[in-house]
């Protein structure tokens, strides 16, 4: 598993403002969206939206990890939103949102069966140092977004 693997320069949004939790989500379901790795973008919606009704996905330290397994995600997928303030996630250190890593997993796709949870344990790995979250949310490109995340996992693996 490669972090590269699951990113695309297309999917980063940069430097939201200060946006409601509904505006992030929809932002970054479009993004997933335009990747083409949706059949269908509404039933992907529902998911999302189905999983933050059990609870938020907000975490620690500024950052939420909306997440959803779907039968209508084609390619596991990555999309980011960076913000001065994304207002509605609850997180364990009562922090203010800033960063939001959405992830679009497909439904018993062979080989790929725990895709998902694969991806959040390595975002959680990779987001445990705080210089990463600072250098996602100060990227001026989506470009050094990346470069940001794959360079933390190559760090991560050696």
């Amino acid at each position: 598993m490669n972090i590269k693997d699951y990113l695309n320069s297309e999917s980063v949004i940069l430097g939201a403002g200060t946006i409601s939790k509904t505006d992030a989500l929809e932002k970054l379901i479009d993004a997933i969206d335009a990747t083409g790795n949706l059949a269908d973008k509404e039933l992907f919606k529902k998911a999302i939206l189905d999983r933050e009704a059990i609870g938020s996905t907000g975490v620690a330290d500024g950052v939420a990890i909306p997440h959803a397994k779907s039968d209508t995600v084609t390619k596991a997928t990555i999309a980011a939103l960076t913000a001065e303030s994304v207002t509605g996630f609850s997180t364990f250190d009562n922090s203010e949102t800033k960063l939001v890593l959405m992830v679009a997993a497909p439904v018993n796709k062979p080989g790929e069966e725990n895709i998902h949870l694969d991806i959040l344990q390595l975002l959680s790995n990779l987001l445990s140092d705080r210089a990463v979250i600072d250098n996602l949310v100060k990227a001026k490109s989506s470009e050094a977004f990346d470069k940001v995340l794959i360079d933390a996992y190559n760090a991560f693996v050696a």
